[in-house]
């Protein structure tokens, strides 16, 4: 699912692309596994967790992703949460596969 691409880049629509978009949307509330996949449910697309942990130990791999652990919180048992943040490599990898507006051909719109 989460397969490698060359020299580590990001495609387009891919799934690496999904969940590093995922953790950049969740990131100030928290993005790990759980949370994640409600992400993905809200939006209509069901994701496994251990799917979800393995491509978030890649992105991490390779390095657009990092981690850390949160306190023990109340509402998981006083259990930790293993959180992921999004790195500059990360936003730089999603930036590099947006596309401007200005090159975007929409017919019937589009000149030429």
């Amino acid at each position: 699912m989460f397969g490698k691409s060359k020299n580590n880049q990001i495609r387009r629509g891919s799934s690496k692309e999904e969940l590093l978009r995922a953790v950049l949307f969740l990131e100030s509330r928290g993005a790990y596994g759980v949370t994640i996949q409600q992400f993905f449910k809200e939006n209509g697309r069901f994701v496994a967790l251990p799917n979800i942990y393995a491509g978030l130990k890649k992105l991490e791999a390779d390095g657009f992703l990092k981690s850390s652990w949160t306190e023990p919180k109340e509402m998981r048992g006083g259990r930790k949460c293993h959180v992921f943040h999004i790195t500059d490599d990360g936003r730089a990898a999603l930036l590099s596969i947006d596309t401007p507006l200005e090159t975007v051909k929409i017919p019937g719109l589009s000149p030429g």
